[in-house]
């Protein structure tokens, strides 16, 4: 996900003492820059050439789902704290991997039950074409039809899509009360900042609901441009004096 990543990843080894069964723990890091065959390539050759024991962190679930296999078949580990599909312990679960963080079901099921306490139902779906937009608008049309509510549609866009005007003015003229938006990074950054284009951001006639949003996100779109937008975190460290302490 990123340099937080590392320095995250680093602090657990501290915390744990550096060592496990005798042996000191070893951080390798590599950016696999939103390319999920590249993620894969990397893992390939880690756990064949470096001799790496368990991979960490993997930020596209298409990627996520590869490596879990390749991890069992060479009797390796994987830790999945990123990619979200619920896939990972589902059919795809293997008993040498874990997911740790977020999954779609939990983070659907959080946005939708906290747009049904605003009274809000009817979704309009603007979902990516890969692995974990497709498990986000499953969950997510199951928890709204739990809540009594209604898919007006789901539309799917191609990996790096750079134009949403398309999509945002169908979701405009639906009806919808809320337009579920499941892209992540930069398919996110430039969703949004198109929605503020076309006078959906703000607007008190339609919600826009962000799955999977990161805090570098909120950096590169900007307040200004997030004013009303909806988001739903595992953690956030401004939330109480015990996060910010930790935070910090």
């Amino acid at each position: 996900m990123g340099p937080g990543t590392v320095v995250a990843t680093r602090l657990a080894v501290q915390d744990f003492g550096g060592t496990v069964l005798g042996k000191p723990i070893k951080v390798i890091q590599a950016d696999m820059q939103s390319r999920p065959g590249l993620a894969v390539q990397l893992a390939q050759h880690w756990y064949d050439v470096d001799g790496v024991d368990v991979i960490v962190d993997v930020p596209a679930s298409a990627a996520a789902l590869t490596i879990q296999r390749i991890a069992f078949e060479k009797h390796k580990m994987f830790l999945a704290t990123v990619a979200a599909t619920s896939e990972l312990t589902g059919k795809a679960c293997t008993p040498t991997s874990v997911q740790w963080g977020i999954d779609s079901v939990g983070t659907a099921g959080g946005m939708v039950a906290a747009m049904k306490q605003e009274n809000v139902r009817n979704w309009f779906l603007i979902m990516p074409d890969y692995a974990i937009g497709k498990a986000m608008a499953a969950a997510t049309t199951t928890a709204v039809a739990r809540t009594g509510g209604k898919i007006v549609q789901t539309v799917f866009f191609p990996p790096n899509t750079t134009e949403y005007s398309q999509y945002l003015i169908e979701a405009q003229n639906s009806g919808a009360d809320v337009i579920g938006a499941g892209g992540i990074g930069k398919d996110l950054v430039n969703l949004i900042k198109q929605a503020g284009e076309f006078h959906i951001l703000p607007s008190s006639k339609q919600r826009l609901a962000a799955f999977l949003m990161n805090l570098t996100d909120v950096d590169t779109i900007g307040l200004k441009t997030l004013a009303g937008v909806w988001v739903v975190q595992d953690f956030y460290w401004d939330t109480n004096d015990e996060t910010r302490a930790y935070a910090k």
